[in-house]
């Protein structure tokens, strides 16, 4: 999926549920692809767990 920045700025708790699912996110800036929202298991990381 992609977003426009501004887009994403205002969609953030929808991407980070999104993020949970599996799906990863493009965030753009001007049409040019900026970043990117992945699942914490696809950077490479297990399931890091909740602080107290």
């Amino acid at each position: 999926m992609r977003r426009g920045a501004e887009e994403a700025r205002n969609q953030l708790p929808y991407l980070l549920e999104a993020a949970e699912r599996g799906r990863s996110t493009i965030t753009t800036r001007h049409g040019c692809p900026v970043a990117t929202l992945v699942p914490i298991e696809a950077y490479g990381v297990g399931p890091v767990a909740s602080s107290p």
